[in-house]
């Protein structure tokens, strides 16, 4: 495989030309190094400390632009709007008083709200939670009485997140659910106590508006960052929006570095994940928070490089004139040795042409033709190779196959192993050089390497059957250690003559299809996993049936159980791979026909194909992540979906029946509002409170009283409602009521005459 050119070298004097060119150029090297170290660079020295030294004082008054402004005042809201004096009375009567009911302390509450609101333009919004009264007040001045601890987690999910993180004053790490507010904002949560509240305790939660620090800062070319003392990362504008770029990551480079950002000082140039950043940095005395700037240094040092520039040209000038009076000088010998030059080559037979007419010229015309020719050579000879060892691969044998792999034709025992790199490796893969590893002759066995698809490298394996075992352990540890991150898929041994490769690598790459279940398995044999042998079918029918049950009773945990039930069977129940990827794509289908039967549109919900994406999904764990995902997401959307429509469907419905309650039905609602009657029947007691079948009763009873005042007889009233009989109608009126519709018409019209 190796091939090695030699090429001989000819010398060649030095003319008397060359010799005063180079000390001529050798002269004006001189000079302008000179030039350069002391005036070009000790200017732009000063320039850049100077740069430096305003680019840091701006950035310094950003900072505390950011910490008085807007983080200071947020601060002092629970002392200066909740301490114990009469200007706040309208603020904290709630906690020791109910407001139910009382339109005038409400108004006064959130006037008290507002008055905050307009003091602090950068706070987008803010909530209450009067714990002794149980009052929620969210948005400025929108006032809730949650009945149960559901509604008040819905109207304040920070008050469970400032609980697990165990503060009483702080910003709050990440939400546990989404705040009611239209923009991406940073929460301080505050608890408030007196003596006189006997334990009871009231509770806020200040959402300042992110956008605020776009004010003071610049954030389209540098990332802004707010960290607590503890090093919680507070807010966070990721340079060019890669969490490589984090504030987490920029701390962590700069520990590595020794680099700490305790106090004040000068601006800190890193090297993070390869992209050089300037972090300018601050601790302010006032809030103790740690504020981070930093900037790419190819747009921080735009302007800079710009002046650098400018100083460049001068440089250049002060050489140009020496440079054009070398040229004036050399141009003269030139000429004439130019023309020497081109009689020579004449002589010699070298056609350069015009654009290339002297001898050196020709001479890398030569070369280049040479060098051309020696990799094509080598090209074609390396794909005639890979063809020849795919051909016996696919058992499309040729005589000038066997040829040219005669060599390693030997042994009576032959076994494929597809290796499957990482994305790395697999770009830096060589096969030729991997090959070159392994001449023949030079252990018990000989390999062939070549590459069948995208995803795998096949290792042809040839060698003694006795020694089988013991050659291929030595073969994958010298695997292990060419690559880091690899995984084998072994097929059986067979025969070396006919068509034994062919059947070994149909094998293995059966065996490879069972990565997507053991993909923590490094290794993998046709032997061990025995195809032929597992389960082409199951029950997981059933299974199905209980997802979706799951699904719609909005039983996530149940359904992540059976989620993990479903994958363990397939690692440990011994079923084919046809079988796995079947189930995956039925589950899947499952997932689609709950989108169309809520009505939700697909590519808004998830932004893709969920029917296309599960396929480029590489591994069971990851399908198993991915399917919780898609539930959690689709619960979420059908949740939000009731809670969207409740009021509207409410309204459709009552109007619906009350328009037909003469010959209303579930089936007929159902087709009316374009939903399956199971799930109207669900809806309906969700919405109205009661069952579908009461609320008709007390519907068609109402309206049976008013036909009665207008002095219809039981007859008529029974077969206007549509009931099947007047009997049937005098048997339900008197369950509800306690008395016939006629003593209840008798009794009427005695009151009435009273």
């Amino acid at each position: 495989m190796k091939h090695k050119w030699a090429v001989k070298e000819k010398r060649f004097s030095s003319s008397v030309f060359v010799v005063i060119l180079w000390l001529n150029l050798f002269s004006i090297i001189i000079v302008s190094c000179f030039n350069y170290f002391v005036f070009h660079r000790m200017s732009n020295n000063a320039y850049l400390k100077s740069f430096l030294n305003y680019n840091s004082q701006m950035t310094d008054l950003a900072f505390k632009n950011v910490d008085r402004q807007i983080i200071l005042p947020v601060l002092h809201i629970p002392q200066l709007y909740f301490s114990a004096i009469e200007e706040n009375g309208d603020l904290l009567y709630p906690q020791e008083h109910e407001i139910t009911g009382s339109a005038s302390k409400i108004t006064a509450l959130a006037s008290a709200m507002r008055r905050i609101q307009k003091q602090h333009p950068y706070v987008v919004s803010m909530d209450l939670y009067y714990e002794g009264t149980g009052t929620v007040v969210t948005g400025f001045g929108k006032v809730h009485f949650p009945e149960t601890e559901d509604k008040k987690k819905h109207y304040i999910p920070w008050l469970s997140q400032m609980e697990q993180q165990g503060i009483t004053r702080g910003f709050i790490r990440r939400p546990a659910a989404p705040y009611a507010v239209d923009e991406p904002v940073i929460t301080y949560a505050a608890k408030v106590t007196q003596p006189k509240w006997q334990g009871k305790s009231i509770y806020m939660a200040v959402h300042i508006a992110q956008s605020a620090f776009g004010e003071y800062i610049q954030e389209q070319e540098g990332s802004l960052a707010v960290m607590a003392k503890d090093g919680e990362v507070i807010y966070d504008t990721l340079l060019y929006a890669e969490e490589r770029m984090s504030a987490g990551a920029v701390m962590a480079e700069a520990g590595r570095q020794g680099v700490t950002f305790e106090e004040e000082g000068p601006p800190v140039s890193l090297n993070v994940s390869g992209d050089l950043i300037t972090v300018f940095h601050t601790v302010s005395p006032d809030t103790g928070l740690r504020y981070l700037y930093r900037i790419a240094d190819n747009s921080f040092y735009r302007e800079y490089n710009a002046t650098k520039r400018v100083f460049i040209m001068g440089y250049l000038i002060s050489i140009g004139f020496n440079l054009l009076v070398l040229i004036m000088i050399s141009y003269s010998n030139h000429a004439a040795y130019r023309k020497r030059v081109q009689d020579a080559s004449r002589q010699a037979g070298i056609d350069a042409g015009q654009d290339n007419r002297s001898f050196d010229a020709s001479l890398r015309v030569l070369t280049r033709e040479i060098s051309s020719l020696h990799k094509s050579i080598d090209s074609s000879k390396s794909l005639v190779f890979q063809g020849a060892i795919r051909s016996i691969i696919l058992n499309k044998r040729r005589d000038k196959d066997s040829g040219l792999l005669k060599e390693y034709l030997s042994g009576d025992t032959v076994c494929i192993f597809l290796i499957q790199l990482s994305e790395r490796e697999a770009g830096g893969l060589s096969v030729e050089s991997l090959q070159q590893r392994y001449e023949p002759g030079q252990r018990r066995y000989n390999i062939l390497f070549t590459t069948m698809d995208s995803d795998n490298l096949v290792a042809v394996f040839l060698g003694d059957g006795t020694y089988l075992k013991e050659d291929s352990e030595q073969f994958l540890k010298e695997i292990d250690e060419i690559f880091t991150d690899c995984h084998v898929a072994a097929g059986l041994p067979c025969p070396a003559g006919g068509d034994g490769v062919s059947r070994s690598y149909r094998t293995a790459a059966e065996a490879s299809r069972y990565r997507y279940i053991y993909r923590q398995e490094k290794y993998l044999s046709y032997e061990l996993l025995k195809p032929d042998k597992r389960k082409n079918t199951g029950s997981h029918l059933k299974l199905f049936e209980l997802m979706e049950k799951d699904i719609k009773n909005e039983d996530f945990l149940d359904f992540k159980i059976r989620m993990e039930g479903l994958i363990y069977s397939f690692q440990n129940g011994g079923y084919t791979i046809d079988y796995c990827s079947s189930t995956l794509r039925d589950l899947v289908t499952l997932f689609y026909q709950t989108i169309q039967q809520y009505q939700m549109d697909m590519w808004v919900v998830f932004g893709y194909d969920i029917r296309e994406h599960y396929k480029q999904i590489r591994d069971i764990d990851t399908f198993h992540q991915w399917g919780n995902d898609i539930c959690e997401i689709l619960l979420k959307n059908v949740q939000q979906k009731k809670n969207a429509g409740g009021i509207d469907l409410k309204d459709k419905m009552i109007r619906i029946i009350d328009e037909n309650l003469e010959n209303v039905s579930l089936e007929y609602l159902a087709d009316e509002l374009h939903m399956r009657p199971d799930a109207v029947s669900r809806m309906f007691r969700q919405i109205m409170g009661k069952g579908y079948a009461e609320y008709i009763r007390e519907q068609k009873l109402g309206r049976a009283i008013e036909l009665m005042d207008r002095g219809l007889n039981i007859n008529a009233v029974a077969e206007q409602l549509g009931y099947s009989s007047a009997q049937y109608f005098i048997k339900v009126f008197k369950e509800e009521y306690g008395i016939t519709p006629y003593q209840f018409k008798k009794n009427r019209e005695k009151e009435n005459r009273d």
